[in-house]
């Protein structure tokens, strides 16, 4: 959606890795999918070696992370200490919240992308969500997965329309389990390469842009007993190179109400 510079990978994490080193509370850093273009062994073994960090690394994987049909099992071999034993869904749980990371099907076949973008989880995958918030049912949970819940508005992006829609299906079944889960309170993704956040039943749903395209950014996600913040930093004014943008496509990065939010956690704290 913006330029991109993923040959300055290396520059850009380094730069990350100072503003964390800088912050001094960082838990964990999790990313919202599509680590590599393609699912391929040499691939894995470069990002594997690419994201390191003083802190633990949660990847979520996306549609491009999953182009094979043994895409699970080349993940859990090649780096295996990103996810839990003999799973790409598991649970980082923290004392004062639950981060649910989910990839997300799509297509009919479970964690292979091949052409169709139609995601999904399946019944399995929603009764673990169910399972994980009722075995910790009074502290705050957050769900990471690849697909965007809504699309970005027309408000937003001055377009007529919303675009990247996801299916209604997909958007159903996550603001159900928003519904009928009030611990849930974000649910975060990637995909669509856009700033993006809304609220619904009282969760805050957010999707991400590109890390590795202008302006390189990233989110900090604070959850403590009585809120959650999300906001958005941008790393371009430490990079050693001039960075294009495209003035036209500043929708991505959003309004001040798409990057940043507080809300309490009422619901979870009562």
């Amino acid at each position: 959606m913006q330029p991109g510079y993923p040959e300055r990978l290396p520059e850009l994490l380094r730069l990350l890795r100072e503003w964390i080193a800088r912050d001094g509370a960082t838990d964990f850093v999790a990313h919202a999918g599509d680590i590599v273009d393609a699912c391929r062994p040499e691939l894995i073994r470069e990002a594997v070696s690419a994201f390191r960090f003083e802190v633990p690394f949660y990847p979520c994987l996306g549609n491009h992370d999953l182009t094979r049909a043994d895409a699970r099992d080349c993940w859990l071999e090649g780096a295996p200490q990103w996810f839990a034993p003999g799973s790409i869904q598991f649970e980082i749980v923290r004392g004062d919240c639950v981060v649910q990371v989910v990839p997300n099907h799509w297509g009919e076949t479970d964690f292979w992308w091949r052409d169709i973008q139609s995601p999904r989880f399946s019944e399995a995958q929603l009764a673990r969500i169910d399972r994980v918030i009722a075995r910790y049912p009074d502290r705050p949970h957050v769900l990471c997965t690849h697909s965007p819940v809504l699309g970005v508005s027309s408000a937003q992006t001055g377009l007529p329309e919303a675009v990247h829609v996801p299916p209604e299906g997909f958007r159903d079944t996550v603001l159900d389990l928003v519904r009928r889960h009030p611990q849930l309170c974000c649910v975060l993704s990637g995909h669509n390469h856009i700033n993006t956040l809304a609220e619904r039943e009282g969760s805050v749903l957010v999707s991400a842009s590109a890390f590795a395209s202008a302006p390189f950014e990233f989110k900090v996600i604070e959850v403590d007993g009585n809120a959650l913040s999300v906001n958005t930093y941008e790393l371009a004014a430490g990079v050693g190179f001039d960075a294009d943008y495209d003035l036209d496509r500043a929708f991505v990065q959003g309004r001040p109400r798409d990057r940043d939010c507080t809300i309490t956690l009422d619901a979870v704290s009562t």
